[in-house]
């Protein structure tokens, strides 16, 4: 999933690796790799997009040919069966039938192929799709939360207090978005970036 995001996280890692030199040495990097993987992981999880739901569809649906159809008659019918009784009176008596029939059928051929199964790789399909998507856009935040962390890094000479503010919120709102995305607090996916080692 994370190797159609391969490229664009190695340019933003590269950035990084540009501007590390300005980085504090004990802030960890919102692009460390288990943020990354855990963030992304989380965030397909909240979506309900992960492979699981579908994998069991799939086997409910092969396994859907083992189960019988059954199916049960009864019939009655007049004059099915005519008993004509002469006496005196040339009566007629008229006897009455039922049939009962049980048919017990197997789709074993659902076993081997059912067509349900073309509609399961179309969803399939789609939620692939789906996750790529939700996995790029937390990359991207994680890109722009580590661009302003390198940007609050630099020598407070060359920056100045509105530039600051600004940063500050943008990356409240974007830890926000990212809290949304996955259902953790955004501080609590970059404690799992590894320690910085000192220079």
């Amino acid at each position: 999933m994370l190797s159609h995001a391969a490229p664009a996280l190695a340019a933003l890692a590269l950035a990084v690796i540009a501007f590390g030199s300005a980085a504090r040495a004990d802030d960890p990097s919102w692009l460390a790799s288990p943020v990354v993987l855990e963030a992304t992981r989380r965030a397909v999880l909240h979506a309900a997009l992960d492979d699981a739901p579908l994998r069991s569809l799939a086997r409910r649906v092969r396994a859907a040919g083992w189960m019988p159809e059954l199916s049960a008659d009864v019939t009655r019918g007049l004059n099915a069966n005519t008993v004509v009784v002469t006496s005196a009176a040339d009566r007629a008596a008229l006897t009455e039938s039922m049939a009962f029939s049980v048919h017990l059928r197997f789709h074993l051929d659902r076993v081997v192929f059912d067509p349900h199964e073309t509609g399961l790789a179309r969803a399939s399909a789609a939620r692939a799709e789906q996750r790529i998507a939700v996995e790029r856009m937390v990359i991207d935040l994680l890109a722009q939360l580590e661009r302003l962390r390198v940007r609050a890094a630099a020598p407070t000479a060359s920056r100045d207090r509105a530039a600051d503010a600004d940063a500050t919120v943008e990356a409240a709102r974007l830890e926000v978005t990212l809290e949304v995305l996955t259902g953790v607090p955004a501080r609590a996916l970059l404690a799992l970036a590894p320690s910085p080692r000192p220079p």
